[in-house]
Order: structure tokens, then sequence, then C-alpha cells
């Protein structure tokens, strides 16, 4: 019983995670084209770091692979020199 009711609250969570995920695209999509600085607002806003390499919950992976290219392409069609890379 015990391992059933973990797998549902861990089915719960994952079904929020990936329901963040997909609002924080969403709402990135609609900003663009971003400022640099728009972009690393809208990241900061969002918890994320491109630096954080030690990211324990898989969600945090999924959330960092989506602010570096946001960031990456920001920067791109600034014309500024780029500072993070697309990968």
């Amino acid at each position: 019983r015990s391992s059933r009711r973990n797998t549902s609250i861990a089915n719960h969570v994952y079904r929020q995670t990936m329901t963040s995920i997909f609002w924080f695209a969403a709402f990135a999509a609609r900003q663009l084209p971003l400022s640099p600085p728009r972009a690393e607002g809208l990241c900061r806003f969002s918890g994320i770091t491109l630096t954080a390499m030690c990211l324990v919950a898989p969600y945090l992976w999924a959330l960092h692979g989506l602010a570096q290219p946001l960031l990456y392409l920001a920067q791109r069609n600034s014309g500024q020199p780029l500072k993070v890379s697309p990968t």
C-alpha cells in the first residue's frame, strides 16, 4: 500500500513538473524576440541558472535545457557578442 501511495505522489509531482515546463515554454515563445537582458530576467524569474550543473530534480534539467537555447537566440538576434553557446 505504501509503495502504491509513493507511486501516486511521484506521478502527481511529475505531472505538475511537466505542466510547469510547458507553461514556461509557451510563455517564453510569446515573449520572443527577447533582448538578452530580458531573456536572462525571464530565466531568473523562473528559477533557472545556466551555471547550476548539479541539478537534482529531472525537471530542473529540462528547464535548464529550455533556458540555454532561449538565451542563445536572444543574444544571436540582438547582434551582441555571444556569451551562451547553443548547446
